[in-house]
């Protein structure tokens, strides 16, 4: 008999996330279960057929010290008499006075109500293979039904058993997910998707039952989570926690949150350094191989270290190959359940984006240098970009930014992730970004404004990268921001600023915002870059090299404060601030405007970046490199392309030339170089101009020629390049 009414009864199947192309029909694979979970009646023997049994139960239960009493527990854990034990469960559900007796007192029925929980209703025991009653009561569910009832019965007549009795079910769970072979027994394929789904339907019973029941299950499932190496942590999550989501809504908000969690310790476990190469935490993995050690065979000789090199070489690369397989399937399984909650109209995008974003304050905003798992906002934003998420995510974070009571730290992460989100994402509007950049800027000056004001900070300039790291941050996640949406921005800025000064009373359908929310005028950029402070020496170098660029292309500064600023970062990113052999070596390279465009593509903002960076600040939607789930990502991300619009473009040719020709000339003052700390550089003197010597008719033409070889081309995306 089906455990569920007749009226519905889908197949169990949840289909393999596997695949590297998501499908539709994987979409709906986690709620192939109908919206309501019903057991159906059990289908009882006779009354007389059972009025044996009852006597017999009867008599036992009084002494449970008796013969009787034990043969009662031995039957259900031996299970070798198949009508006897399978009438056995139907009495103790039937019969009201034997289950009040067993239920009011679990100490003294420990041993039986014990024996009852372990059972595995869909598990034929060897030694029962050939016992043909049995199987026909397995294989025709009537013992199934049998059992599950009980279950309920026991849970409804004392709520003691309320624990025991939901670990019991989401034990058969786990042996559902984990694949366990139990010596000794026999289950097949279809019994196990049965079992999955007599167990859900119970547990959906159970829940409705109970109210408290929701909130035990969700600490039952959280400690019964698998560890992240764990190989079945995948169908955990699949055929488990997302499938309890279709019966049990209210828990949808925590059942997240621990697989983020879990995806979480896998992300930041995988590291990639700067040049590409990824590799596990070391740390972690000596504390995983400490015990392993006293676990040597001491009979083998010492391996050479070439070997032992070789050796362990090859098991770092399995185990960065398993833990990048395993968090590739956690998150396409997440963007699925994603796709699938809003393309149903299970719940809408709002209620959706309400959930995540406590997990995201609590779990990855507070996380250091996290790769992957914040996509699942972008993908959220992007999926109902009618809603404007993505405008009330980026409000989410300027207010994170401009709160004084929350750490400097969570402010600095929330600073990048605005960055990083308004920079990637092709879904926010111009108007976005815009305001965006200009409340970094508002913030930015209202800091400088209060420390003009208090003439006792001013001797702290010089120590400032630790004193000002939140001005910094805010400042570079500005640039970012700018090296990526600069084009668009200041077209939209400019076309509305140009509306505004042809309307001074604006229509009420205007489609621009108020000016001033969106300012980002060349006196506000040249204030912050003209600051004492100098944010721009202690910015990413990728990120100082191009802003200074598109500065230039756009007129953002002033051409005396451009040469300044232009020449301080040709002394940083050329080896001036730096000492050794290494340093002197970059600053005498070769530097052309085919070059200086070839560095701002491989080595630009749009990858790991290159240089130094004082601030050891991080992008969090830097490109997305997992394979089975990138395809989710791909068609709302922006990669870079280090392009300049040519509407508004000025000269780039003249810009390169003139920091290549004034990289020439402070050649020679290389033995001046300072320390590698940023805040120990000399400060700059605006008050002095930058020289350009003369250039060749050689250098003349071949400047034209270069130029049009500095049309850059699209940076390869990880559909043409692969993963790592």
């Amino acid at each position: 008999m089906s455990p569920l009414d007749p009226s519905s009864t889908p197949q169990p199947v949840l289909t393999n996330v596997g695949a590297d192309q998501p499908s539709s029909d994987q979409s709906k694979s986690f709620y192939d279960f109908p919206r309501r979970f019903d057991l159906a009646p059990c289908e009882n023997p006779p009354r007389e057929e059972l009025k044996p049994i009852i006597d017999f139960i009867q008599s036992s239960v009084r002494d449970p010290s008796s013969h009787a009493y034990r043969s009662m527990i031995e039957c259900v854990r031996i299970r070798d008499d198949a009508v006897m034990f399978y009438r056995l469960l139907i009495v103790l559900r039937i019969n009201g006075p034997i289950l009040h007796e067993i239920t009011t007192s679990p100490k003294k029925h420990g041993q039986l109500l014990h024996a009852i929980f372990r059972l595995d209703p869909m598990v034929i025991p060897m030694r029962l293979q050939g016992n043909s009653t049995y199987r026909s009561l397995v294989e025709s569910y009537k013992l199934t039904d049998a059992y599950f009832h009980l279950v309920i019965a026991i849970i409804s007549s004392n709520s003691t058993f309320l624990i025991p009795g939901l670990t019991a079910l989401w034990k058969l769970i786990i042996l559902h997910s984990s694949k366990m072979e139990i010596q000794g027994e026999i289950v097949t394929e279809a019994m196990k998707k049965k079992r999955l789904t007599y167990a859900h339907a119970t547990i959906a019973n159970v829940l409705r039952l109970a109210p408290r029941a929701t909130v035990e299950l969700q600490s039952i499932i959280a400690a019964n989570f698998p560890f992240r190496s764990a190989p079945n942590i995948t169908d955990y999550v699949q055929q488990s926690l997302l499938v309890v989501q279709g019966y049990a809504p209210l828990l949808e908000s925590e059942i997240l949150g621990i697989i983020v969690d879990k995806a979480l310790e896998m992300d930041v476990e995988i590291k990639i350094k700067d040049d590409g190469d990824v590799e596990i935490d070391n740390e972690k993995i000596n504390r995983q191989n400490e015990d392993a050690i006293f676990e040597m065979d001491l009979e083998k000789g010492p391996e050479t270290p070439s070997v032992a090199n070789e050796v362990s070489k090859e098991a770092t690369e399995k185990k960065i190959d398993d833990m990048v397989e395993r968090l590739d399937s956690l998150m396409l399984l997440l963007f699925e359940h994603i796709k699938t909650r809003l393309l149903n109209d299970e719940i809408s995008a709002s209620t959706l984006f309400r959930i995540v974003i406590p997990i995201f304050e609590s779990i990855i905003l507070t996380t250091y240098r996290s790769k992957y798992v914040q996509f699942i906002v972008l993908y959220l934003c992007g999926l109902s970009q009618e809603d404007e998420l993505y405008r009330e995510f980026s409000g989410y974070l300027v207010e994170v930014i401009l709160d004084p009571n929350r750490a400097t730290v969570i402010r600095q992460s929330a600073a990048c992730y605005l960055a990083s989100f308004i920079s990637r994402a092709t879904y926010v509007c111009s108007e976005t970004a815009c305001e965006a950049v200009s409340a970094l800027l508002r913030w930015a000056e209202a800091y400088i404004g209060a420390l003009e004001r208090n003439e006792n900070k001013i001797n702290d300039f010089t120590s400032s990268c630790e004193l000002h790291s939140l001005f910094f941050t805010v400042c570079q996640a500005s640039f970012y921001i700018m090296c990526f949406r600069g084009a668009e921005a200041i077209k939209h800025y400019r076309c509305a600023a140009e509306y505004f000064a042809k309307n001074p009373e604006p229509a009420d359908e205007c489609s621009y915002a108020d000016l001033d929310l969106i300012d980002m005028s060349s006196k506000r950029w040249e204030r912050i870059c003209s600051y004492e402070l100098k944010p721009l020496r202690f910015c990413l170098e990728s990120v100082r090299e191009e802003f200074l660029h598109v500065a230039n292309v756009f007129s953002l500064l002033n051409k005396d404060l451009l040469s300044i600023l232009d020449t301080e970062a040709q002394r940083q990113s050329s080896g001036y601030t730096r000492s050794g052999k290494a340093a002197r070596r970059r600053g005498k390279r070769i530097n052309t405007p085919a070059l200086s465009a070839t560095r701002r593509m491989t080595e630009g903002v749009g990858g790991l970046g290159r240089g130094s960076n004082p601030l050891d600040s991080f992008f969090p939607f830097d490109p997305y490199l997992l394979r089975k789930s990138h395809d989710f990502i791909a068609p709302m991300y922006r990669n870079w392309d280090g392009r300049i619009d040519n509407d508004f473009a000025e000269d780039e040719a003249t810009f390169d030339s003139t920091m290549e020709e004034e990289g020439q000339e402070d050649e020679d003052d290389e033995d001046s170089c300072g320390e590698n700390d940023p805040a120990g550089i000399e400060p700059m003197s605006y008050n002095s101009s930058a020289s350009s010597p003369s250039i060749s008719e050689h250098r003349k033409f071949q400047q034209v020629v270069w130029n049009d070889l500095t049309k850059r081309p699209r940076a390869p995306s990880i559909a043409e390049s692969g993963s790592w």
